[in-house]
């Protein structure tokens, strides 16, 4: 990140880091943050990652895309030093086991995408310190059941998609207190 790929910047001026290469195999960790100390934005869309470690020293992120990867899980505290992100792009992974404590940091996260994984179960201790939350992609995961108080604690959330999962049971009430929700038309409901 020396040289020409910088353009005569300096690390201190890149606040947006895109990494695209699928040959660059790289993982985000605290030496990222530690080089670009400024920033805002980290997209690694399609490298390969295959497990997140925590990412520490990223309390000015707002964005992180990390989809088109191969992760498989999310442990506790991956998450834990982004405060202040807004975005969460983990689509087209392989997750299918997140930790309970996998987002309790994320107080200000206001859109996660978490469609095309395998996510089987979700609970309300996954969901529930994402309080701000107004988008949840879910589509096309292998959800089978909602639990009665699965989103009783995003009072914010106006979009919820779980398109695509073999819903078997869904209790009514997970939706209790998400009063913002709203339903868009079918394609049929259009014509």
């Amino acid at each position: 990140f020396k040289g020409q790929q910088l353009a005569g910047k300096t690390n201190e001026d890149v606040n947006y880091l895109r990494i695209q290469s699928s040959e660059a195999h790289v993982v985000p960790s605290e030496d990222i943050m530690y080089i670009f100390t400024n920033l805002v934005r980290l997209e690694m869309k399609g490298v390969s990652v295959k497990k997140l470690d925590p990412i520490v020293n990223c309390y000015s992120l707002d964005l992180i895309i990390l989809s088109n990867n191969e992760i498989s899980s999310l442990d506790a505290g991956v998450f834990i030093e982004c405060e202040k992100l807004e975005t969460l792009d983990l689509s087209h992974n392989e997750i299918g086991k997140i930790n309970e404590n996998a987002f309790s940091s994320l107080k200000v996260l206001k859109e996660i995408n978490l469609s095309f994984n395998y996510i089987k179960h979700l609970s309300r201790k996954i969901i529930k310190p994402m309080k701000n939350l107004r988008k949840l992609s879910l589509n096309t995961n292998h959800i089978r059941d909602l639990p009665h108080d699965t989103f009783n604690d995003l009072f914010e959330l106006i979009e919820l998609d779980l398109s695509n999962n073999p819903l078997n049971r869904i209790d009514f009430r997970a939706f209790d207190y998400t009063c913002l929700l709203y339903t868009s038309p079918s394609p049929r409901d259009r014509q």
